[in-house]
């Protein structure tokens, strides 16, 4: 019995652990220190003793107590906070209850109301993982805890046998692959609703963009110590290097002062609507951006064409917003052009050469040293100044500069700083000198996934530069900071993704995941949904998708080859392997065919399958006797359980009724804590 209560005891403890794995952050606080305690000292004394001998009549006032405390210290409003802390309490209260296959039931759903919490607050495929996982320990405690009360409801309970527990496990997991393609229908069929039906309070993301549409001294130092995936792109146009890759978010107009700009009242400014300069190149870029904290969206180079599912603002100078902050992944396509050509009235004009009140005669005066006879000559001078020698990257504070340097230190001073610095210092000598500029923030980069042909940009690539207005040119980007200079002038790209650029071959299969994840079961739109009902239309083009999709091996530069790759290698062996099991089972039905013509077979069968359950492993024919030498059954048992033996699988003429005698002959005749399955009164 003390097996029982352990075994049965580890799997509920399985299936929270799971749970807790599933929640993150959710799961900490007190009730998950009370249901660890609970299901430790469970297996020791709520046996005999539950509750640790507490009277019944005080258990469900102080579990309910136990349950508002946890409600309470949760915060009201915290809904999903809430909901993990009261399943971890009742779980502890389960867990010192754990007798039948009742509370093995309660368990299971709490568990599976727990994963319900994780899917609204996690979007990475390990929530898929997990609940797979939940199903089969859930599919194996309750096949287990049946095995046990079956046991325990015979006239002499018998300790289990863990040859049992091991075939129960494997039934189980065949089960629980049996129902993921049933999950699948589910999840294709259920309706759904373009927003949530309701909020439940402030999601915790695995995975923030953490853009911040503004420049200061926190904003990109706290961004490029980040690894985090910030959005992944499928690019289909002219190819860039990683390094040529420049992302805006944000254009900012405002100078504070120092480091400090911010966009600026653009509801002043009239539209400006870029177009698209001749010999421009083209992109299309189909995004997906991680949950975070912003309304901006990216496109490479300048974006001149913009689709999404929800509302998006043309701001009028030529960036993109959402209308609300998107609570998960959110994707769109834009399109995007690396020449365009804008406008500049007087309105831009003034915006684009603000400056703060107090400027330094310093500043003032090293402006003039750089000032040229036109502003491109301007531009080169002060190009040139940045990218001598004297300038370095650093994401560190110089020595000397306990609190932090200004920007009058980092230009006249020090001439080491990260990209904030080489951002203002540059917009701000270019509006010094008469040069309208501005301050763009957003991504600067990528990592290229060959398995699954798209780009990855992280949150430490987050970069700031300037656009200054050149006549004849428009808004032309330049980068200061000593990293960006050989991106200085825009081109068009004819490279392929380096060596440099690839991801690491250990986050590849990882990301191509998450890639297919998010696109097809997160933003499983209801448009989507509608779209499978069109059968001929949505699996033509999910065919189409699928193989754009299936990894592929990388193309080396500088090679001029055919590109082989994976997929149709897998689609080979796919079918392989279903003409092989379609074949396996035909040869396998058609001797139950002909065992369906001869009754006489089928009961002969039944025998040894009768004799196998029983514990007979050589099945071959007359190994009974020794087999039945080690039974201790006495002289007569011995015999008349050999004697239905032979007549029901040597006899020229089996029956039922002596299909039955056997099986009660070989019930009474089994060894202690050897009993047959619960399910094996099936075969009768």
């Amino acid at each position: 019995m003390v097996n029982r209560a352990w075994i049965s005891s580890a799997l509920a403890f399985a299936m929270g652990l799971v749970l807790v794995f599933a929640l993150g952050k959710l799961a900490l606080g007190w009730p998950l220190v009370l249901w660890l305690g609970a299901s430790t000292l469970a297996p020791f004394y709520s046996l005999r003793r539950p509750w640790f001998g507490l009277p019944e009549r005080f258990r469900f006032p102080l579990a309910l107590a136990i349950l508002v405390i946890a409600v309470a210290s949760a915060g009201w409003g915290n809904w999903l906070s809430m909901g993990a802390r009261s399943l971890f309490v009742l779980l502890a209260v389960k867990a010192l209850e754990l007798r039948r296959m009742r509370d093995m039931y309660q368990v299971a759903v709490l568990l599976l109301l727990g994963l319900g919490i994780a899917a609204w607050e996690r979007v990475d495929p390990t929530l898929a993982f997990y609940l797979l996982l939940e199903v089969f320990l859930a599919l194996l405690s309750l096949l287990w805890q049946g095995y046990l009360d079956a046991l325990e409801d015979q006239p002499q309970p018998v300790a289990p046998d863990r040859y049992d527990f091991i075939r129960l496990v494997l039934f189980a997991l065949g089960l629980a692959v049996a129902l993921v393609p049933a999950m699948g229908v589910l999840f294709v069929l259920l309706p759904r609703t373009p927003e949530p039906l309701w909020q439940w309070g402030t999601l915790e993301r695995r995975a923030m963009t953490g853009f911040s549409p503004r420049l200061d001294a926190s904003g990109l130092e706290r961004l490029v110590r980040n690894p985090a995936i910030a959005f992944r792109v499928r690019i289909v146009g002219p190819s860039l290097a990683g390094a040529r890759m420049y992302w805006p978010g944000a254009i900012l107009w405002y100078d504070m002062g120092g480091t400090r700009w911010q966009t600026g009242p653009l509801q002043e400014m009239p539209v400006c609507q870029p177009r698209r300069r001749k010999g421009g190149v083209l992109w299309k870029q189909q995004m997906l951006v991680s949950p975070g904290n912003t309304r901006h969206l990216f496109g490479l180079g300048t974006p001149v064409a913009l689709e999404s599912p929800d509302p998006v603002q043309h701001l009028p100078d030529g960036t993109w917003k959402l209308e609300s902050i998107p609570t998960g992944p959110f994707r769109y396509t834009v399109w995007s052009a690396s020449r365009v050509s804008g406008c500049l009235g007087p309105v831009w004009r003034r915006s684009a050469l603000q400056l703060p009140p107090h400027i330094s005669p310093a500043l003032h005066a090293l402006a003039e040293s750089l000032k040229g006879v036109a502003p491109a000559a301007t531009v080169r001078k002060i190009m040139a100044w940045f990218h001598g020698t004297s300038f370095h990257y650093s994401l560190k504070t110089p020595p000397g500069y306990p609190h932090g340097q200004t920007l009058q230190d980092f230009l006249l001073k020090t001439h080491s700083g990260f990209c904030e610095f080489y951002a203002a210092g540059l917009a701000t000598l270019l509006r010094l000198d008469g040069v309208p500029a501005r301050v763009v923030v957003g991504y600067r980069g990528g990592e290229y996934d060959p398995l699954g042909n798209f780009w990855v940009v992280r949150q430490n690539m987050a970069h700031a530069w300037v656009q200054a207005w050149l006549p004849r040119l428009g808004w032309s980007r330049l980068d200061a900071t000593p990293a960006g200079t050989a991106t200085m002038v825009p081109g068009t790209g004819t490279g392929t993704a380096r060596g440099t650029d690839l991801l690491p071959e250990g986050e590849r299969v990882w990301n191509w995941v998450q890639w297919n994840w998010l696109r097809w079961v997160i933003n499983f739109s209801p448009s989507r949904q509608r779209q499978v009902w069109e059968i001929p239309r949505f699996w033509g083009s999910a065919l189409v998708h699928l193989h754009l999709s299936l990894p592929r091996l990388p193309q080396l530069p500088g090679q001029h080859r055919k590109n082989h790759d994976l997929r149709w290698v897998l689609v080979f062996t796919a079918g392989s392997l279903l003409v092989a099991i379609l074949l396996a089972v035909s040869r396998k039905r058609l001797p139950e065919k002909r065992k369906d013509q001869d009754p006489e077979e089928i009961w002969r069968s039944r025998a040894v399958q009768a004799l196998r359950q029983a514990g007979l492993r050589d099945l071959r024919a007359g190994a009974e006797p020794a087999w039945l030498e080690r039974l201790s059954l006495s002289p007569e048992e011995r015999g008349a359980l050999w004697a239905s033996i032979q007549r029901q699988r040597y006899a020229p003429h089996p029956g039922a009724a002596g299909h039955q005698e056997l099986l009660a002959l070989l019930e009474s005749g089994l060894p202690p804590g050897r009993t047959r399955w619960p399910w094996s009164r099936w075969i009768r």
